[in-house]
């Protein structure tokens, strides 16, 4: 999560490195060095102005406005371009009946109320702080725990691969730490708004504060992210301190794996992978760019990078259900919003792809992942109908069936009947289909079958006759 809010009615800056970055009624100039001049020009300007602020508000620049821009403006130089004007319609997701701050409807905010009535206590772990009882009481698993070095987050200034940031997430919770950080992060996926975010802080007297860190939206708000609160993953190599060089400022299942995974440890058996991930030293980085090294391989155990952290994994089982998942609810987010304001369904096609794993390249060799992970994640479904979706292939693919488990996420099955009556007409068409249509070719005639016996529980019409 990044720091910055945007304000309604305002534009969005579409450089590389600007993504997000609002300029109150002011179209986004076409040149990426144009973008990256206002950027500065505005960054500057605002500095000179903090002497007239008031002690709040220049407290509030300190803290969110100067780190954020900062950020951003270092990705900006070594992004990959992209369309200097968005090319996406945004939603107005603030007003009725998303009604983006108003009132939250998710699993965060419900077992935050029972912290702050009492009902629920959670308690500090000398080592870990707050952390432990966190996860535990969201239930998501520490052996989802990936660890990101590269500074494009919040708490940028405090990570480095020294002192990664680590990631843990279920199907519907990410939870963000930073050894050092005065805040965990936390995202859910709420049942009517898709991701929000909250900052959470423990005070001397164990008492929690939770709070909406909408200042995330900064980035996850973007053309990457569709216009809509989403999630975008980034893949950069890095300089020895954990500062992006080069590489993608959104990656997801269906990128190549040489392309995945800069500024992360990557741990487990993937030595058959070519991957851009731990890279973190200056040696390793200038043989990796000099073709004399595919992908170096890196324990953790006994490591400085992980002494404070829960375990010493970063697996490449869940880095792979990671890059899925984020895109899913972003797909499923802007449909979803789509919707809602009676918009053109024009993320229909797109999200079914998602959902089933269009695109996914092969692996390029097969990886066994973390066990303690896999028999989490295999179990985690709340029938064997369910688990059924949650089998790993692993040979191939990732999953056994090409068809997200996410289809048995609350927030996919909260949507609305009327959009659900379009998704399973578009999957009925798609599937009992002589020959598939455009953009779902690849599946076969026994991937149809297959898939109309997995969903027709699920569509209650698909496949009936």
């Amino acid at each position: 999560m990044v720091t910055g809010r945007p304000a309604c009615g305002e534009t969005t800056c579409q450089s590389p490195g600007l993504v997000g970055i609002r300029f109150p009624g002011r179209v986004p100039p076409q040149s990426r060095a144009c973008q990256e001049a206002i950027g500065v020009d505005r960054f500057l300007t605002g500095a000179a102005r903090i002497g007239s602020f008031s002690n709040s508000n220049r407290r509030w620049w300190f803290r969110f406005v100067l780190p954020a821009l900062a950020m951003l403006i270092v990705i900006g130089a070594v992004s990959t371009p992209v369309a200097a004007q968005s090319t996406i319609d945004r939603l107005p997701y603030r007003k009725h009946p998303v009604d983006y701050f108003g009132p939250e409807e998710n699993n965060v905010s419900r077992l935050f109320e029972r912290v702050r009535t009492g009902e629920v206590t959670l308690e500090s772990d000398p080592r870990h702080g707050y952390l432990p009882a966190v996860l535990r009481a969201l239930d998501v698993p520490a052996e989802s725990q990936l660890l990101v070095f590269a500074k494009n987050a919040a708490n940028a200034r405090l990570i480095s691969p020294q002192n990664p940031r680590a990631l843990y997430f279920s199907d519907d919770i990410s939870i963000g730490w930073t050894p050092g950080a005065a805040a965990i992060e936390i995202s859910v996926i709420d049942l009517k708004k898709g991701p929000v975010f909250y900052a959470l802080r423990f005070r001397e007297d164990g008492s929690a504060r939770l709070t909406r860190d909408d200042n995330c939206l900064t980035c996850h708000v973007s053309e990457n992210t569709l216009q809509v609160p989403g999630f975008a993953l980034r893949s950069f190599l890095t300089d020895a301190a954990g500062k992006p060089v080069s590489g993608y400022s959104s990656i997801d299942h269906t990128t190549p794996y040489p392309k995945r995974w800069g500024g992360w440890y990557v741990t487990g058996d993937a030595s058959g992978f070519g991957h851009m991930g731990n890279l973190a030293t200056a040696d390793a980085l200038s043989k990796f760019e000099k073709g004399q090294l595919r992908v170096p391989f890196v324990d953790l155990a006994g490591t400085t990078p992980v002494a404070k952290h829960l375990r010493a994994t970063s697996d490449v089982l869940p880095m792979l259900v990671h890059d899925h998942q984020m895109r899913f609810y972003t797909l499923l987010t802007r449909l979803r919003y789509e919707a809602a304001f009676e918009k053109p369904l024009a993320t229909l096609d797109p999200f079914l792809r998602c959902l089933l794993f269009a695109d996914e390249p092969p692996l390029p060799a097969a990886i066994v992942g973390d066990l303690h992970y896999r028999k989490w994640f295999e179990s985690a479904g709340k029938s064997p109908g369910e688990n059924a979706l949650r089998e790993f292939e692993l040979r191939t693919r990732l999953f056994r069936h090409r068809c997200s488990w996410l289809v048995d996420s609350a927030a996919f099955r909260s949507i609305s009947e009327p959009l659900h009556q379009k998704i399973r007409g578009r999957l009925r068409e798609i599937l009992e289909a002589e020959v598939p249509p455009q953009g779902f070719e690849w599946l076969t005639g026994d991937d149809r079958t297959q898939l109309l016996e997995l969903l027709s529980p699920r569509f209650r019409d698909v496949g009936e006759p």
